[in-house]
C-alpha cells in the first residue's frame, strides 16, 4: 500500500487518502474500459455470442485502523476475505441469473471449456 509501515498500516492520513483515491480511480477506469469493450462488442455484432467473465483477486476493503485484510481465521478466510465478485455472461444468454451458492474462481477455466464445447488435454485435468 502507498505510505504503509512494516505492519501494512498507513503512516499518515494524507497517504491513506492517496491510497483510497488511487483505488477509486482504478475502479472507475476499469468500469470505463469495460463499457468501451461492451460497446464495441455490441456495435460489431459480437456481444450476443460472446462469453464475458469479470472477477477480482480478493474481496478487500480499505479500513482506517487496519490493513486491507480483515483477518486470517478460518471463518474470516471464507467469509469477509474470500468473497470476490464473479460475473459471467454466457453466449446467447437472455436472462440474468443469480447464484448464491459458493463458487471458486478455479472453476472459471472449466466453465469456458464447457461453453466452447471443448475438451481439455489429459495433462491439464
Amino acid at each position: 500500500m502507498v505510505g504503509s509501515d512494516e505492519n501494512g498500516l498507513y503512516t499518515s492520513p494524507e497517504l491513506q487518502s492517496i491510497e483510497r483515491r488511487l483505488y477509486a480511480n482504478s475502479a472507475v477506469d476499469f468500469d470505463r474500459q469495460l463499457g468501451e469493450l461492451l460497446d464495441t462488442l455490441k456495435s460489431d455484432g459480437l456481444f450476443e455470442n460472446t462469453m464475458i467473465i469479470i472477477t477480482a483477486d480478493h474481496g478487500a476493503g480499505i479500513t482506517v485502523s487496519r490493513d486491507r485484510r480483515l483477518g486470517d481465521t478460518d471463518e474470516q478466510l471464507w467469509t469477509e476475505v474470500a468473497h470476490v465478485p464473479l460475473l459471467i455472461k454466457s453466449p446467447n444468454q437472455t436472462t440474468a441469473k443469480t447464484v448464491s451458492a459458493p463458487r471458486s474462481t478455479g472453476q472459471i477455466a472449466q466453465t469456458v471449456v464447457d461453453a466452447a464445447l471443448a475438451t481439455t488435454a489429459k495433462e491439464l485435468v
